[in-house]
């Protein structure tokens, strides 16, 4: 036997054939992973690899320049969000604003009709009036002349 401390016992042939002790001996595999998995976590671990490169690379200043940028981004975003809630409010505001004013004048609106119908009216009502007295002299005039 040689010296190498990394040698394993082997079993006799007839028990690993058999499903013997030395099979019962060995230690468990683990499930083998799925390519898809193994393979996006080689690439997960490739590409943190170079972008630790990359940052290593990079010197101190442009680092701090594009911190500086990407909070200036953030900055103008929020700022943006804040514009933007400012005009919908805006909006809100003059669209209530704009349902009242509607509103009144549907109203007013509504008066004014109902005016203009009774006023309608007592002008028909004249002018049937007017007409029925007109025909009435005729019919009587006639009437006290024949």
């Amino acid at each position: 036997m040689p010296s190498n401390a990394t040698t394993t016992p082997t079993a006799p042939a007839s028990e690993v054939v058999a499903g013997g002790p030395a099979t019962a001996r060995a230690p468990a595999k683990r499930p083998a992973e799925t390519p898809a998995v193994s393979a996006g976590s080689s690439v997960f671990k490739r590409a943190k690899v170079e972008l630790e490169e990359d940052l290593a690379s990079q010197d101190k200043e442009e680092l701090v320049a594009l911190v500086e940028k990407y909070h200036r981004l953030y900055i103008q975003s929020e700022a943006t969000l804040e514009n933007a809630s400012q005009i919908r409010q805006t909006i809100q505001t003059r669209f209530e604003e704009l349902e009242k004013k509607v509103e009144r004048e549907r109203v007013e609106w509504k008066e004014e009709t109902d005016q203009l119908k009774k006023n309608l009216s007592f002008w028909k009502g004249k002018a049937f009036s007017m007409t029925t007295m007109k025909t009435k002299k005729r019919v009587m005039g006639r009437n006290a002349t024949a």
